[in-house]
């Protein structure tokens, strides 16, 4: 019977069918037309066969396939899974490979057959037979020692076979005892291995029985081929290759399984036969150690026999440089007594040429001391040195004149320092102390904690990478991935330097990246924390930084400067995205700390924490997506804190010299966390937090900022107030800036897209000043407050085209929300706009509102316009409640002085939007423009509509409603639309 394969092309596609036929006459083949017949046959060496009959021992079988279409892509498929095809490409006549697994049963394999596939055909069968086994050996495979061994093994047969076991001059096989189960006999087989005066050689032992297949128990002996040491073991040294080969029946070793340096192959030799050969690599040593090594054969049969291959012992060769935790330890105790270091050096670099795990290793001291520093290049080479723990110190103690690059410390490092070590007050992950060095693209992955003083003058450093670094020290491309901890104990006297990559460099810090966590929970007072540098003193190069971890202040600190970057910068300074690609998105945390409502200071900033007395700083370009989180569930008072997207404050009692910012944006949330068990004791006495900065001391231009990021308080129980009986305190929250005092102050082109939400509690609202400010609290879209005091008169703010969105929703408590600013004295607020809605957590506690301003004084806003909805009470202390269209208040009066002297202009400004004043037996103030004013506040050409107190404005009944108290000068108002 003939085999025809029809391949018809069809729009580019190979269809393919198949006709059976005893015999194709001259007309059907011209009928068909095109018609190409596919002729396959199969072949093994050369002959041509129609089926195999395999051995019962594991094989491997390879098949030529014969075809007349060299184009056609094809396989073999099996449906016996002891025969497999291994996988492969085939197109048009080529060789398949087929794997026969031993058959280790008294009963033939089940027939398998292969069929030829090509695309949706199937067809060309061919059938594989596999003969049943007279003996089931136990192992198949023996090696043997140059000495000769003697070997048991257990052979199985049918009951009743009679057989025999025989050898050669240096194989000799004897039987043993034999029990007898469920009809099959176990033997127990010993074979005596000779002494080997010659070269490795391969042998066999036959079994026998009449009528039966011969089975073979194989040996491979070591001969006088290869070098033994003193104890018989299989040596190699180095003045060759260390290579093993051994012979082996041909698919007898499924896999070779040794260490990482041991490379092997199993190759078929064609005359029944394989060849397995094991090489190793070089034993490069840093403690001139020989190694010894393991080597297990796996073999492919039923039991999956191991064969271990005698441990051999190579020599070692002088690595000059660092493999193994011993050779570390030796290298670091060489330093630190100030020995000869050059057995692990090569041209002068002491490099890390393997992976070190050091979890075996106790006593690690560290590299180099005070007396004896390392001085020299030390290259990781990107090797991961894992598992120091432990111990206090780093890897390095002390460095001077030195270069340390590409240094990997990596998962399970572990440093507690309680500074009983050392006692000087710096640690760090790969460099504690240096002068003069070069710590380049190093990566700490581990975990430190300090739980020590420090009698290093009062200062204490610690970092990820570096703990202190002196004015000729640069760290560069350094990461951190790890934990960074201060733990230490109280001391007031000690100021902590704790940075993620460097507790302080006086040098340089460029291009270095930190995903990490850097945490403080000490009872120290003084605290300088950044996600990258505790601070920035005067001279250090910054740039390229990166911060996406998390900082975290815990513990009872009382003076604690954080930043995403840099705790606190000390010197003028310009940063430029441009030039300086720094970036700040990680969380900054601030979970606790001193309990004190007169002395703790907190300063939270993404980019920097807090800026120093008469520091001019520039910058532009940043994009901050750092996001921020107080807790104030836990009844602490404090002072001041301050947190902004980019900075979180100046020094509030000594003025800056500049802030100027530029086209920043910030997009991390602030969130100020209370909960019902809040009471009197969780009181913020100043707290100023804003999108791009919490308070400004000093002069400043803040010009095309944008906040994108939630800023205020989250009550997770609703509560409607987050403190209860905060008198004399202030809470003061702006979408750009918090808080600003003591120096002129110019915004110009910014926009808060994100609700402000201020439910701090004050229970005198603006009837006492505390330290200078009004107790009352204060939300504004784009700044909360200016001169929030009558000491600072005489400075004067300028707001111009400025945009509190629709999202900018401002939501105060008690006290004053406005859509641009919540209180201001001596400003000019011109362009602007707000369409962000104002209310209370509740209607009846709420005071001062304004669509563009809650608060004024010696002021003009004009041609400004807000739509929204704007609602006020007046619950508590509060006399009455406040709703303007554009200012909620106007101030003209010094709370020492009777008479009113200060002029307040409103000037072509519009409003439309719903106005509520809700007090019940108290005042209500509602007003289209101005809630409340003096009599000689001036309203001229504005605009407004919409609803108030529940009544439709119209051009009817609009002056009856300007103003809500009725006092000021009106001129020139009309009805809007609120069609822009």
């Amino acid at each position: 019977m003939k085999h025809y394969y029809t391949l018809v092309l069809a729009a580019g596609l190979l269809t393919l069918s198949c006709t059976v036929e005893n015999k194709i006459s001259d007309k059907e083949i011209l009928d068909s037309r095109p018609i190409e017949k596919l002729d396959v046959s199969y072949a093994v060496a050369g002959s041509a066969v129609s089926a195999l009959e395999m051995q019962h021992y594991a094989n491997i079988q390879e098949i030529e396939v014969v075809m007349n279409n060299d184009n056609l892509n094809w396989t073999l498929e099996s449906d016996r899974a002891w025969c497999k095809v291994v996988p492969g490409v085939h197109k048009g006549s080529g060789k398949i490979t087929l794997e026969i697994a031993a058959n280790e049963s008294f009963e033939p394999r089940e027939t398998a057959t292969l069929t030829f596939v090509a695309g949706e055909y199937r067809g060309f069968q061919m059938s594989v037979d596999q003969s049943a086994a007279s003996f089931i050996v136990g192992q198949p495979y023996f090696l043997s020692p140059l000495d000769g061994t003697s070997i048991s093994v257990n052979v199985t047969t049918q009951d009743g076979t009679v057989w025999d076991a025989s050898g050669n001059e240096w194989l000799t096989a004897a039987m043993g005892e034999s029990t007898s189960a469920e009809g099959l006999t176990k033997t127990v087989l010993t074979i005596d291995v000779a002494p080997n005066a010659d070269v490795s050689r391969f042998g066999a032992v036959t079994l026998s029985a009449p009528g039966a297949e011969d089975d073979k128990v194989y040996f491979w002996q070591f001969g006088t081929d290869l070098t033994y040491d003193d104890g018989g073991s299989i040596f190699f040294g180095n003045d060759a290759p260390a290579n093993l080969k051994l012979t082996a029946p041909a698919f007898m070793v499924k896999d070779v399984s040794g260490p990482a340096f041991a490379n092997s192959s199993v190759k078929e030799n064609g005359d029944g036969t394989s060849t397995v050969d094991i090489t190793l690599q070089d034993n490069l040593s840093d403690c001139a150690e020989m190694r010894f090594v393991d080597i297990t054969l796996l073999l492919n049969n039923l039991s999956a026999s191991k064969v271990a291959i005698p441990t051999m012992t190579q020599d070692f060769l002088p690595a000059n440089g660092l493999v193994t935790p011993k050779g570390l330890m030796l290298f670091a105790t060489a330093v630190s007594e100030g020995g000869d270091t050059s057995t692990w050096e090569k041209d002068g670099v002491v490099r890390v040429l393997e992976d070190i795990n050091m979890q075996e290793i106790t006593g690690w001291n560290g590299i180099g001391t005070s007396q004896h520093p390392f001085s020299g290049t030390f290259d990781g080479n990107q090797k991961n040195i894992n598992n120091i723990s432990g111990t206090a110190s780093g890897l390095f103690n002390y460095c001077k004149d030195a270069t340390i690059k590409d240094v990997i410390l990596g998962k399970g490092t572990s440093i507690y320092n309680k500074a009983d070590f050392m006692g000087v007050g710096f640690l760090g992950g790969i460099v504690s102390y240096a002068e003069n060095t070069k710590v380049t693209g190093c990566n700490f992955e581990g975990e430190i904690e300090y739980a020590g003083g420090s009698n290093d003058e009062g200062k204490l450093y610690v970092g990820g990478i570096i703990g202190l670094g002196d004015s000729d020290t640069s760290v560069k491309a350094g990461k951190m991935q790890g934990k960074v901890t201060v733990s230490s104990p109280s001391s007031p006297d000690v100021v902590c330097h704790l940075g993620g990559i460097a507790g302080l460099v006086k040098g340089s810090l460029t291009s270095s990246e930190v995903t990490g966590e850097v945490k403080f929970s000490s009872q120290l007072d003084s605290l300088l924390m950044g996600g990258v540098e505790s601070y920035l003193p005067e001279d250090v190069d910054a740039s390229g930084n990166t911060f996406s971890g998390k900082v975290t202040l815990g513990g009872n600190a009382k003076v604690a400067c954080l930043g995403g970057l840099y705790g606190r910068i000390d010197s003028d300074r310009t940063f430029n995205f441009s030039t300086d690609a720094s970036v700040s998105m990680g969380a900054i945390n601030i979970d606790s700390y001193l309990n004190n409502n007169t002395e703790t200071h907190i300063y939270a900033g993404g980019f920097v924490g807090k800026i120093q007395p008469g520091v001019e700083l520039k910058a532009s370009g940043y994009d901050i997506q750092t996001g921020f989180h107080l807790d104030m569930s836990k009844n602490l008072t404090v002072k001041y804190i301050c947190m902004g997207g980019f900075l979180g404050s100046c020094d509030p009692y000594e003025p800056a010299g500049k802030l100027t910012l530029e086209d920043i944006s910030s997009s991390g949330a602030v969130t100020i966390l209370y909960s019902a068990t809040s009471t009197i004791g969780s009181r913020i006495r100043h707290g100023h937090f804003g999108g791009i900065v919490g308070y400004i001391n000093g002069p400043g231009s803040i010009t095309g900022c944008l906040n994108t990021g939630a800023i205020g308080a989250v009550d997770p129980e609703g509560n409607a107030r987050c403190a209860a009986a905060s008198n004399d305190y202030n809470e003061i929250i702006g979408g750009i800036i918090g808080c600003a005092k003591g120096g002129s102050l110019t915004i110009e082109s910014c926009t808060n897209n994100a609700p402000i939400t201020n439910l701090h509690y004050s229970n005198r609202p603006s009837t006492s000043v505390y330290d200078g400010m009004f107790s009352s609290q204060v939300a504004g879209g784009i700044i909360g407050a200016f001169s929030y005091f009558e000491a600072d008169a005489k400075a004067s703010l300028t707001i111009q085209s400025c945009v509190n969105s629709d999202r900018g929703q401002v939501l105060c408590f008690r006290g004053y929300s406005g859509g641009i600013v919540g209180y201001c004295q001596n400003a000019t607020i011109t362009d602007c706009s707000s369409s962000g809605s104002q209310a209370a957590a509740t209607n009846d506690n709420a005071y001062y509102r304004g669509g563009i301003a809650a608060g004024v004084r010696k002021s003009t806003i004009k041609d400004c316009w807000a739509k929204c909805s704007i609602s006020s009470g007046s619950g508590g202390s509060a006399e009455a409640a406040f709703s303007g269209g554009i200012v909620g208040w106007v101030k003209s009066t010094d709370i020492t002085e009777e008479e009113p002297k200060d002029v307040t202009v409103i000037e072509g400004c519009k409003f439309y939007g719903i106005l509520k004043a809700q007090t019940g037996s108290k005042p209500d103030y509602p007003g289209g423009i101005l809630a409340a004013g003096e009599d000689n506040t001036v309203v001229k050409d504005c605009q407004f509509g919409g609803k108030i107190q529940d009544v439709d404005i119209s051009n009817g009944n609009i002056q009856s409603h300007v103003i809500g108290n009725g006092k000021g000068k009106v001129d020139g108002i009309s009805y809007w639309n609120g069609t822009l």
